[in-house]
């Protein structure tokens, strides 16, 4: 291949790399939400192993 080609190609790589990290970010940020649920379980959960 063509040097030329592949920086073309390189440079699309980046900006999926760069994608990538934007979706990540979402990730985190459901992650966030995911323990933020789970911390409710958690209350939720304490109360039921009491009645037991």
């Amino acid at each position: 291949m063509p040097l030329k080609g592949s920086v073309a190609d390189g440079n699309e790589h980046v900006k999926n790399f760069e994608g990538s990290v934007a979706d990540g970010n979402k990730h985190a940020k459901n992650f966030e939400g995911s323990v933020a649920d789970g911390n409710k379980h958690v209350k939720i959960f304490i109360p039921a192993q009491a009645m037991l």
